[in-house]
């Protein structure tokens, strides 16, 4: 099911390949299979969290009201749970949502992922190991299944020094810095990704970063990785990103830029990515962000390229309450992301309960359009060029798991 699209990893040519680093908790998580076995499987992962979370809402020693993570010593103890079940308008004769990611399969309950992590933040040393099973590791890892950290998200150990401008150094594993969304759903505001998540902006890379302090406005960071989604680096050289990020009370602008060389085909040709994002409080209970990315794949005879955009908000009128619009604008002019040359936009409207500390329902319509017949429906019916689709999940969690 899962190909390889000259570097870019896409299910059955519209599921795309993946990503994320979480930079702003939305809300927060203190307030916060079609076959038989699969079913069962996932039904019992989910027993298995809800037990936990309620079984923790009488063993206040064990977990805080909170939903904080179990403290092990300067170790704490994370973990979430997602599953979803989701409904095409089209009756897609395959059973895939197009142009999605991680919320690809409907007409039947799936467990997304089922997650532990331990971290410990770096006084001067420090680590963090999430890892976990579920659809989304096979999609993020789809293009190395060999991969020996095919079900881990995220391991990496860190470095601190206090002294230097609380410059922190991280090597092993982790998520990517472009883009907003993170791959653990909670630190999201929609449940589907956006298309720039998707199909514009890595998933994960392997290496080095640094993040240095400038002063209590301004970091800037440099990071050495083995190109995008890569366990191995394969051609000998490296991908370099530059991150900087401007805060202030009420807002933070973040700018990344990478640079290295990647596979198309049986060559390795420069690729390019430029990634910023404005996070912002316009209210209390208001929140807004934007995500601008153009990228580019040189070729041997051409440059591929691609660009878009993406804004959404999160509105919570109540404290168990949020509503989150989003629309976006994306243009894979050449086709080498998607697969087709193609201008796409979509809709998407979430509403998040709180049913309690640990407990988040969420609610989601989407509207996908473009302009070529990319999106499948029934057997006996052509491609259309748009889609729409509903979902109803149910996320558990307890700790800093997407922060």
């Amino acid at each position: 099911m899962f190909r390889e699209n000259e570097g870019f990893f896409s299910l059955d040519n519209r599921g795309g390949f993946v990503k994320r680093f979480m930079r702003v908790g939305h809300i927060p998580p203190q307030d916060g299979g079609t076959r038989r076995s699969a079913r069962f499987s996932t039904l019992s992962v989910i027993a298995f969290f809800c037990l936990h979370i309620l079984r923790s809402t009488f063993c206040l020693a064990q977990i805080p009201a909170s939903r904080e993570a179990i403290k092990l010593g300067p170790v704490e103890l994370s973990g979430a749970m997602d599953a979803y079940y989701s409904w095409n308008a089209n009756r897609p004769a395959d059973g895939i949502n197009g142009l999605h990611n991680f919320d690809v399969y409907n007409f039947s309950p799936r467990l997304n992922m089922a997650e532990l992590g331990l971290s410990m933040d770096p006084s001067p040393f420090g680590f963090e190991l999430d890892a976990g099973y579920g659809d989304i590791y096979k999609i993020i890892d789809s293009g190395e299944p060999d991969s020996p950290l095919r079900n881990v998200l995220q391991a990496f150990v860190s470095y601190k020094a206090k002294s230097l401008h609380n410059l922190q150094i991280d090597a092993g594993k982790f998520q990517t810095s472009a883009g907003v969304e993170s791959a653990e759903t909670i630190s999201g505001w929609n449940y589907s990704r956006s298309l720039l998540f998707v199909y514009a902006q890595p998933n994960y890379h392997i290496g080095l970063r640094s993040n240095l302090e400038v002063n209590r406005h301004i970091e800037l960071g440099l990071q050495l990785v083995n190109g995008w989604n890569r366990f191995l680096d394969g051609n000998g050289m490296k991908t370099v990103a530059v991150t900087s990020a401007i805060k202030y009370d009420h807002w933070t602008l973040y700018q990344d830029y990478y640079y290295g060389p990647e596979r198309v085909g049986a060559q390795f040709y420069p690729r390019g990515l430029y990634d910023t994002t404005l996070i912002a409080t316009l209210f209390h209970n208001l929140k807004a962000d934007i995500n601008f990315d153009t990228g580019y794949q040189r070729k041997s005879a051409q440059t591929d390229t691609w660009h878009g955009v993406a804004g959404s908000l999160e509105w919570a009128p109540y404290k168990h309450l949020a509503f989150s619009p989003r629309y976006e604008w994306f243009h894979d002019v050449e086709g080498y992301t998607t697969g087709t040359p193609q201008r796409v936009e979509e809709v998407t409207l979430t509403g998040d309960y709180i049913i309690a500390k640990g407990f988040v329902s969420r609610f989601e319509c989407r509207r996908d359009m473009s302009d070529e017949a990319v999106f499948q429906r029934s057997a006996r019916q052509a491609p259309a060029n748009q889609q729409t689709t509903f979902l109803v999940s149910l996320i558990v969690n307890f700790g800093s798991l997407g922060r």
